[in-house]
C-alpha cells in the first residue's frame, strides 16, 4: 500500500512537472511571436493589418495552440495620477468616473496599481482602461482602449499621438 501510494505520488508529481514545462514553453512561444510585434509597434511601423494597440483582441496559433492576445497603448488609457478629470470624465462611465475619483482619494505612494484599485473597491473591468504607467498627461486618442467610448475632440492640448512609449501585454 504504501508503494502503491509513493508510486501515485510520484506520478502525479510527473505529471505536474510536465504540465509546467508545456505551460513554459508555450509562454516562451508567445513572447518569441510578440517581440517582433512589439518592435514594431514601439518604431511605429506596425502593417495596417497587424495587431491594433488598442486592447483589440488577436488571435494567433503556437505550437498547435490558439492564444489570445492584446497589445494596448497605456496612453491611450486613462492615468489615475495624470490624467486630467475632465478628459476621464469625457471617457469613462459615470460610475466609472466615480470609481477613478475614489481611486485617487484612497491612494496612497507605497499602493501598487491593482490594489488601489481593490482598495477603492473598483469594478475588475476598470483595470482594463486605466494605469498608473503613462508617461503623459494627455491620451492617445488613436489607440484609445476600446473599451471606452469614442468621444468629440474639443481640446487638441488633451490628445497625444506617436510611437507608443510603454505597451501592455494581455495573453489569455
Amino acid at each position: 500500500m504504501v508503494l502503491q501510494s509513493q508510486s501515485l505520488t510520484t506520478s502525479l508529481t510527473n505529471k505536474a512537472l510536465v504540465k509546467r514545462i508545456e505551460n513554459d514553453n508555450l509562454s516562451s512561444s508567445v513572447q518569441a511571436l510578440l517581440y517582433p510585434t512589439l518592435a514594431e509597434a514601439f518604431l511605429n511601423v506596425l502593417p495596417d493589418d497587424g495587431p491594433k494597440l488598442n486592447g483589440t483582441p488577436t488571435e494567433a496559433t503556437v505550437s498547435g495552440q490558439k492564444i489570445a492576445f492584446s497589445l494596448q497603448d497605456v496612453a491611450g488609457l486613462v492615468d489615475i495620477h495624470r490624467t486630467a478629470e475632465a478628459v476621464a470624465q469625457k471617457h469613462l462611465t459615470p460610475a466609472d468616473f466615480e470609481a477613478l475619483l475614489r481611486i485617487r482619494e484612497m491612494q496612497q505612494p507605497e499602493t501598487g496599481f491593482r490594489q488601489s484599485l481593490a482598495r477603492a473597491n473598483a469594478p475588475a473591468h476598470l483595470s482594463l482602461m486605466l494605469t498608473d504607467a503613462s508617461s503623459q498627461d494627455q491620451l492617445n486618442l488613436e489607440n484609445l482602449s476600446i473599451r471606452m467610448p469614442a468621444v468629440e475632440v474639443l481640446d487638441n492640448s488633451m490628445v497625444a499621438a506617436g510611437a507608443p512609449k510603454l505597451l501592455r501585454v494581455e495573453v489569455e
